[in-house]
């Protein structure tokens, strides 16, 4: 759905080699944003793994209906997220039966702040125009957008038609001909939502014909939609275990009668651990 069709209506994983890199908050950046934007409810939760480390990891939450332009909560008797469950039982100072490996950060429960649950998430696809310079293909990125941020965006694109011809919006940023540059800045001094600003730029930037082919080229290998796809419960348990490694320390035995043979590694343990702690990182400091 274009971001513009969404405004109106709401006034899996790849192997590594073909994952585009996120686009890091921590520095200053300019961005041209295109396609469909993949919204998410994301779990932030730690692994404390068999050598008593502990890994970050993100999970979508599965009780959304992510189809929805107002991302509704599921009916009760449909929700099943099992992260959910985890959070549930941390409140209450206990922990999951079946997962006890996998909890909140201690600071979400600040006692001063309603604990945190879950983060919104817009995530999309752009060009890193610092990188393009030198590498077209190699400059297709990931932006993940914070709620502040992705309201900022939103608020830069006309609900109606009619009201696009006021001239106070901006204008829908991933429009092919008629979309423009974002342009990130990072203030390291600042804190919360006061460390990052989003800037639109004047002039459009309409894709040209070599964006197009590397845009076309990206899909064939790469789809947004199949890596934020939402997991179910028993694919949500068997990422964890992935990450894990091996059987906890508890009395929760490994899963098994999932989707996959258990003897058959996930094609992706590295590569979930590696993609879920990077977008936990993007979202520790902000």
């Amino acid at each position: 759905m274009s971001l513009m069709g969404l405004r109106a209506e709401s006034s899996g994983m790849p192997l590594s080699n073909d994952r585009p890199p996120f686009i890091k908050w921590q520095k200053n950046s300019r961005i041209r944003i295109f396609g469909n934007v993949q919204r998410r409810w994301q779990h932030f939760v730690n692994i404390k793994m068999p050598d008593g480390t502990e890994k970050k990891t993100a999970l979508s939450c599965s009780n959304y209906n992510y189809n929805n332009p107002e991302l509704t909560e599921l009916p009760r008797a449909e929700k099943d997220c099992i992260i959910c469950e985890i959070y549930d039982h941390q409140i209450q100072g206990k922990v999951h039966p079946e997962i006890d490996f996998v909890s909140f950060p201690p600071n979400f429960f600040n006692k001063d702040k309603p604990p945190v649950k879950y983060s919104f998430q817009a995530n999309m696809l752009c060009f890193d125009r610092e990188v393009q310079e030198v590498d077209l293909a190699g400059s297709i990125s990931i932006i993940s957008f914070r709620l502040t941020n992705w309201n900022e965006i939103m608020g830069w694109i006309p609900p109606t038609a009619e009201e696009a011809e006021s001239g106070f919006y901006r204008g829908d940023p991933t429009d092919p001909e008629t979309g423009y540059d974002i342009k990130i800045s990072y203030f390291a001094d600042k804190s919360g939502s006061d460390k990052y600003s989003l800037d639109y730029q004047l002039t459009n930037s309409p894709l040209t014909d070599e964006e197009k082919q590397a845009i076309s080229d990206r899909n064939e290998v790469f789809k947004l939609s199949e890596y934020y796809k939402k997991k179910t419960r028993d694919e949500q348990i068997q990422f964890l275990y992935d990450i894990y490694g091996q059987v906890s320390s508890g009395n929760a035995p490994k899963p098994t009668n999932l989707p996959w043979d258990n003897n058959q590694s996930s094609s992706s343990a590295n590569e979930t651990d590696e993609v879920a702690g990077e977008i936990a990182k993007l979202m520790e400091n902000s």
